[in-house]
């Protein structure tokens, strides 16, 4: 005896009378021919990943059952004459039942469990916030430019008037903490600070 999993979707707009009689008559197949199911799997009305014959739902529902290769090719007959079956899967199955399955049924249709989020403070700055502001370095840099220099690239006399219209340009930079460090988008007219120079 090998173990198999068979899985097999129902045309859900059949009577719930019409559902459990297919699924009921996949177990009787097995069974009838000297196969044991292990477990039963009922998860219901489900929505398909895609259209099958323009519907969007179907009754899913899979058999982990030890029985003897002459019953895939029954159950396959059976199913592709059944006009409710949709679709249908059987692969041998190779994993420990009850590490995949164990004792306990779980509910496919519960609702997932969402962390709640965290209460934001009244106060302007967290606590965490003004410590990595404390962490943070700060890099000042002086940038000083004057026409002289510029008068001199173009081999020009310098005059007085352009002595005195040197500019001076303060520029500093903050670098946040390691953990709280964020990539800024510059402006595409913004040049780097190399280029300036």
């Amino acid at each position: 005896m090998i173990l198999y999993e068979t899985t097999f979707i129902v045309n859900p707009q059949s009577d719930d009378a019409v559902i459990e009689e297919k699924v009921k008559a996949i177990s009787e197949l097995i069974l009838a021919n000297g196969g044991k199911i292990v477990h039963e799997d009922r998860m219901g009305t489900r929505r398909l990943a895609y259209p099958i014959n323009k519907l969007h739902q179907g009754y899913y529902a899979t058999f982990l059952h030890e029985s003897d290769k002459s019953v895939l090719p029954l159950l396959d007959r059976h199913m592709k004459l059944g006009e409710e079956y949709m679709r249908h899967l059987t692969i041998r199955f190779e994993a420990d039942p009850e590490r995949v399955y164990g004792d306990k049924k779980e509910d496919y249709r519960a609702p997932r469990k969402i962390a709640k989020p965290k209460p934001v403070s009244d106060s302007p700055k967290e606590p965490a916030t003004e410590e990595a502001d404390s962490q943070s370095e700060t890099t000042k840099i002086e940038i000083v430019s004057s026409p002289v220099e510029a008068a001199t690239d173009k081999k020009e006399p310098a005059t007085e008037e352009a002595d005195n219209a040197s500019e001076t340009t303060k520029i500093e930079i903050v670098s946040p903490p390691v953990e709280t460090v964020a990539e800024e988008k510059k402006p595409a007219d913004e040049k780097p600070e190399d280029e300036e120079l």
